[in-house]
C-alpha cells in the first residue's frame, strides 16, 4: 500500500434466495451524470419467475418511464443495461456458477454507453435520451442491490459493488479486476459484503451510502467457489497514512 490508501478484506459475499434485496439511499449522480456501476456477481440460474427472465443486480428509478428507470440485469442469461424504453442488451450469454466481473457505463454528454465482462467490452452505443432519476420514488426512494420492480428480485450471489460519477477506462476495471485496486478518484460509493455492522452495510467511500438488507444472507467466500483478498483504495484520504477498515480482531498482516 502507499500513503492514503485504505486497505480492507474481502471476506464475505451476499446470498440472495429469490426474496430479498439491499436498499440505499437516493444517489444523485443517475440524475443525468457520468456514471459507472461494477461489481461481481455469481449465478446459480439464468431463469427466473420475472416476466423477461431478469437477475437484477442494481436499480434506481422514478418511474416506469423513458429514461427514468436505470435497471442493471441479466436478462435472459445477457448482461443488459436499461434505461427504460432506451435500452441495450449485450447479446452475450454468461456461465452459471462461476463469478462475473460487471461493469455498465454512461457518458452524459455524449450518451455513449458500455457494458464490460471480465473488462472485455460486450456491448456499446448511445442512448435516445438522457438518464433522468430524480428521487429514486420507484425503488424505495432510493436504490437496490439485488432488485428491480417489486417482484424482480435476483436468485443468486453479489460480492461488492462499486458506482463512480465518471467512466472508468478499461485501465481502471483491469486494476480493480485483477489487481483489487480500487480508484478513489469519483468513487461515489463502495459496498462489501464484508462491511456489515450488525444492521447495515457501510459505504466504505465514507459518502454514506450505507445499505440496508432485507432477507439476505452473508456467507463466507468459500462458500461460494471465492478468494478472500485485500481491497487497496487508492487515494481515498489524503492524510499521508494508510488506513485499515474492517479486518477482523487479531488479523495479520
Amino acid at each position: 500500500p502507499q500513503a492514503n490508501d485504505t486497505i480492507a478484506p474481502h471476506l464475505y459475499d451476499w446470498y440472495f434466495s429469490g426474496n430479498g434485496y439491499i436498499q440505499l439511499p437516493y444517489i444523485s449522480v443517475f440524475n443525468n451524470h457520468t456514471f459507472t456501476v461494477e461489481g461481481w456477481m455469481y449465478l446459480t440460474t439464468t431463469s427466473t419467475p420475472s416476466l423477461f427472465s431478469d437477475q437484477p443486480f442494481f436499480a434506481t428509478g422514478d418511474c416506469g418511464c423513458t429514461d427514468r428507470y436505470l435497471h442493471l440485469v441479466i436478462r435472459g442469461g445477457n448482461p443488459y443495461m436499461g434505461f427504460y424504453n432506451d435500452d441495450i442488451n449485450s447479446g452475450t450469454t454468461v456461465s452459471t456458477y462461476s463469478w462475473l466481473y460487471l461493469a455498465f457505463a454512461w457518458n452524459s454528454t455524449t450518451r455513449y454507453r458500455a457494458i464490460y465482462l471480465n473488462t472485455a467490452m460486450i456491448a456499446s452505443g448511445y442512448s435516445s435520451g438522457y438518464l433522468t432519476v430524480t428521487n429514486g420514488s420507484a425503488t424505495g426512494n432510493g436504490a437496490w442491490i439485488g432488485r428491480f420492480i417489486d417482484s424482480y428480485l435476483v436468485n443468486s450471489y453479489i460480492g461488492s459493488i462499486r458506482i463512480f460519477s465518471r467512466f472508468l477506462s478499461q485501465t481502471d476495471l483491469s486494476n480493480i479486476y485483477i489487481n483489487k485496486i480500487v480508484p478513489a478518484n469519483g468513487l461515489v460509493a463502495f459496498l462489501d459484503a464484508t462491511f456489515f455492522d450488525g444492521t447495515k452495510y457501510i459505504d466504505i467511500s465514507g459518502n454514506g451510502y450505507n445499505g440496508v438488507p432485507y432477507n439476505i444472507a452473508r456467507v463466507p467466500v468459500t462458500m461460494v467457489s471465492d478468494q478472500a483478498w485485500i481491497w487497496v483504495i487508492r487515494g481515498l484520504y489524503s492524510d499521508g497514512n494508510v488506513h485499515l477498515r474492517f479486518f477482523p480482531q487479531s488479523s495479520w498482516l
